[in-house]
């Protein structure tokens, strides 16, 4: 089957037809190839770390960090609920290995958790990358009949790549 991806590179979009065989993944495989050449890849990581243990949250990080090593040559963003404030130390380990170039593109975001009510707990929702950030904030979720989208407020970066 003749398969289409587009890819982007630089405000350009390319598509490109290849031949593949009928396997599931191997759309996917031959894109990363594709755009590995091009020198124009993005890992996305998204992630929700446990809710109850910090213990689990900081093995959870710690599997995390050694995947952006695995690709900290090219731009990452790791980004979800991490179920933490940001000065816990599962969040302070992501941050901690300078040569990644990591940071917290929402760091000025105070509150991203309102539990399904009008309330603020705090950040517990992140974007990481190593990829500089224009802008980043948060969506207000308001109630339509009394209805939450969801016990969190989704963050947005806009990222210059």
């Amino acid at each position: 089957s003749v398969v289409q991806q587009g890819l982007i590179l630089r405000d350009r979009i390319f598509t490109v037809s290849v031949q593949l065989p009928d396997k599931p993944g191997e759309l996917s495989r031959v894109s990363g190839v594709v755009a590995r050449e091009s020198g124009n890849v993005i890992n996305f990581i998204n992630t929700h770390t446990d809710h109850v243990g910090s213990n689990a949250r900081f093995l959870e990080c710690k599997q995390l960090l050694e995947v952006v090593r695995g690709c900290s040559d090219e731009g990452v963003i790791l980004c979800g609920d991490f179920n933490a404030s940001p000065e816990k130390p599962e969040i302070q380990y992501l941050l901690s290995d300078d040569s990644l170039g990591l940071h917290d593109v929402t760091k000025d975001i105070p509150n991203t958790f309102h539990g399904w009510a009008e309330k603020h707990y705090g950040k517990i929702d992140y974007i990481f990358s190593n990829v500089p950030c224009n802008e980043s904030y948060a969506v207000e979720d308001i109630p339509i009949n009394g209805v939450f989208i969801s016990d969190h407020n989704p963050v947005v970066a806009c990222l210059d790549y």
